[in-house]
């Protein structure tokens, strides 16, 4: 154990003790900057102040709840998240993150979180100032949030007691073994599953990543992911154990303008920042802006990526991009983890850059790691990222599929990883905890200790792990992991008509993204009585309002036309293929960036393009109408007068990523200061135009706009269909991270790994 990373002689038992160690070593020394939108300074805290606000919140629990208490926080990114974490570790409770809905109209949303609750066992929820009447609400009419404490974080900070010298509080320092948070992700039915994360993983983990990333009390750190997200958590935890000095914007302010990603970086002289594939794509792309001018890189030694698959095209973009900004190529530093294991598992030797292997896809789909053949063609050819090795004394064993290890270094098997960070199971599902965490290899003693099973697929050569896939059909969009069954089951509970188990949702990469595509049987007798197109829109809103994502394309091919197993499930793989191929047999479809090729519904005719009215003429809403029409218009790069008014925001083609850059833009074109999550708030163009304008102020933002010509969209009883984002810009966990987002709306949903 390398205990010179932490400023104690002896290596700690929790993270609260080099919190307290950093307090009293460096009480002045700046621990963390909230920006507001991403751009102006909203708070900051020297590690006495964070110190003081974690003990303030730490003994308000202690006097409130019983040791080892769960603790729900629903706190955006800010200092009262990172304190309220903070306090619940002191105080010797245990956090569960989690993301706040953004919806507050989607009861659905609110049953997910419900979930959590019900899983962990929470009896105490923290939430934002303004959200806790919501919740009361839900609590007294929904019956969410039974038996459950609810407070805002105001009225905890003010009952919690002010740290005084000279009276020590009853606040027993946490042991390595006790739990500390629960990280929660979906289960393949949306069951919840909560890591359990104890003192002990994080303390093991934070050196790991220090060692990994170089880090110690000068890093300089900016970071957006969402901090319910584990990867995102992570930096909040490595600010307390290693004194790095931390930056936080929120992911909504990310995803609106992934320049102030970059822009954040520059002026705070980051050293470390990062995030999933898509955050590189995004940030390659804003760089090509005029706004991206006089920034500076060079201090960016360190930007890490994983959460999802690292594609070269991806990295090779960014890289272009950057080099006239001052970033070095050998600062790129892929790396591998996940939430069983605290979060990081691997990772390049710091400074080493990015390690590609060419392999053969044909010799990939026998299982095995071989050079393409000379003058193979392109399509047999794929580039794998090196995802560096492990530290601190962490295994990775490859297994075939009866659980042996592999025979040589070059045949693909299911990763396992063994060591100090990997957490203690799922909390209160003892049987999931035993078949994931104590994974055996064949013929191994029961004494032997086991292995935490990844579930990814992938090979490790020179020491070097690469990831080739999933063992299972688990979709990874975004950085989130989303299980095609749950998508299956969505589309099919939208529109009961739909045959049961007849249909595939997969992932195709498009234009360097993983995108998602559904394929669903039909029947010759809904063929007849089903509107199609109206059938397409509802399975494309269903999937926008339960993920938060806009699917590349919706399919109804024709019946038993679906590939399936001997054993009558679906071959999803084989549906993939058939798709890629153009082999199905498609009876109308719903393309992102074109809308439905089922035919017009009846009735529907265009509008004359180009109709314009003077916005004096018009009332104060219709004016906001014609001004939000205008922004979609140019997002979805269709026709003004092919807008409609009255369509739900999904079936238009936004979720929770390019839904939030909408906010922006109609924000910047009207003048109006509104919230970018009221947007969801608001069904469509029409509902959102009656909000923004009955705000105060909104009128006299609109006067400065008098007389100008805006163009009139159609309704949507004369619209043609409207075309879907298909923009790049439209990356973002996803998200989580995303986050899902976040968006904590955002990103978390898409970013949930």
């Amino acid at each position: 154990m390398d205990r010179s990373l932490f400023p104690l002689p002896q290596l700690p038992a929790s993270i609260i003790e080099t919190l307290q160690a950093w307090r009293d070593q460096t009480p002045d020394r700046l621990a963390l900057t909230v920006l507001r939108e991403g751009e102006a300074v909203e708070r900051q805290a020297s590690y006495a102040e964070l110190h003081d606000e974690v003990t303030r919140v730490a003994t308000a629990l202690h006097e409130q709840l019983p040791a080892g208490a769960r603790v729900l926080l629903l706190l955006p990114t800010g200092l009262e998240f990172v304190s309220a974490f903070y306090g619940c570790l002191m105080a010797g409770m245990v956090a569960i993150p989690a993301h706040h809905p953004q919806q507050a109209r989607k009861l659905a949303q609110w049953q997910k979180l419900q979930a959590i609750v019900d899983s962990s066992g929470a009896s105490f929820v923290i939430a934002p100032d303004k959200s806790l009447p919501l919740l009361q609400q839900m609590q007294a009419e929904q019956g969410l949030f039974t038996g459950c404490r609810l407070s805002d974080y105001a009225t905890l900070l003010e009952a919690g007691a002010r740290p005084d010298p000279a009276r020590p509080l009853p606040l027993p320092l946490p042991r390595a073994e006790d739990l500390a948070f629960l990280q929660y992700t979906s289960g393949s039915t949306g069951t919840p599953k909560g890591v359990m994360i104890t003192h002990g993983n994080i303390i093991n983990n934070q050196q790991v990543i220090a060692q990994l990333m170089g880090h110690h009390r000068d890093t300089r750190v900016v970071s957006w992911l969402p901090l319910y997200h584990d990867m995102g958590l992570s930096a909040v935890l490595q600010m307390g154990s290693v004194g790095s000095s931390l930056v936080l914007m929120s992911p909504v302010a990310f995803v609106q303008k992934p320049l102030r990603w970059l822009q954040a970086i520059s002026q705070y002289r980051a050293t470390t920042s990062g995030g999933p594939n898509f955050a590189y794509q995004l940030a390659a792309q804003a760089l090509q802006s005029e706004e991206a001018q006089g920034l500076d890189l060079r201090s960016w030694d360190l930007a890490f990526c994983g959460a999802e698959p690292i594609q070269r095209a991806t990295v090779e973009d960014f890289l272009g991009a950057s080099a006239a900004h001052g970033f070095a190529p050998g600062a790129f530093f892929p790396c591998y983890g996940m939430a069983e294991a605290t979060v990081q598992v691997t990772g390049v030797n710091k400074g080493e850059g990015i390690h590609y292997l060419e392999v053969s896809n044909t010799a990939l789909a026998r299982g095995r790691i071989e050079a393409p053949a000379p003058g193979a063609p392109e399509a047999d050819r794929k580039s794998l990222v090196s995802c560096g090795g492990t530290r601190l004394g962490h295994e990775l064993l490859v297994v075939d599929d009866t659980g042996r290890p592999v025979a040589d270094a070059h045949q693909v098997g299911e990763i396992w990883v063994r060591g100090g960070s990997v957490g203690a199971g799922y909390f209160g599902l003892p049987d999931l905890s035993e078949q994931t965490f104590g994974a055996r290899p064949a013929a191994a003693s029961a004494a032997e200790g086991g292995y935490l099973r990844t579930g990814d697929l992938g090979a490790v050569i020179d020491g070097r792990l690469y990831i080739t896939g999933r063992v299972k059909d688990l979709l990874i969009i975004r950085g989130r992991n989303i299980y095609p069954q749950d998508v299956e089951d969505c589309v099919q509970d939208a529109v009961p008509e739909l045959k049961r188990g007849a249909g595939a949702a997969v992932s195709v990469l498009i234009d360097k993204e993983e995108k998602l595509v559904v394929v669903q049987e039909i029947g010759r007798s809904q063929r007849r009585s089903l509107q199609l197109d109206e059938t397409l829109r509802a399975m494309v809103q269903a999937i926008g309002e339960d993920f938060g994502l806009t699917p590349h394309q919706v399919v109804l091919v024709e019946p038993a036309t679906i590939e399936k197993t001997s054993s009558g499930k679906i071959a999803r793989a084989l549906c993939r293929k058939a798709w890629l191929q153009g082999q199905l047999r498609i009876v109308a479809s719903w393309t992102e960036g074109l809308g439905e090729t089922a035919g017009k519904a009846s009735g529907e005719a265009e509008a004359a393009p180009g109709a314009e009215v003077t916005g004096a003429a018009l009332s104060l809403p219709r004016q906001v109408e014609q001004i939000i029409a205008g922004v979609v218009a140019e997002l979805l790069k269709t026709p003004p007068s092919r807008v409609p008014l009255d369509r739900a925001w999904v079936e238009m083609g936004f979720d929770s990523v390019n839904a939030l850059q909408l906010a922006l833009k109609v924000g910047q074109a009207t003048g109006i200061e509104f919230e970018a999550t009221v947007l969801w708030d608001c069904a469509n163009i029409a509902e959102l135009a009656q909000h923004l304008a009955g705000l105060k102020g909104a009128a006299e933002a609109l006067a400065s706009r008098s007389g100008a010509a805006v163009p009139i969209p159609a309704t949507s009883a004369t619209s043609a269909p409207a075309s879907s984002a298909a923009a790049p810009e439209a990356l973002a966990h996803s998200l989580h991270s995303l986050s899902d987002a976040e968006a904590e709306a955002l990103l978390l949903k898409e970013l949930e790994r």
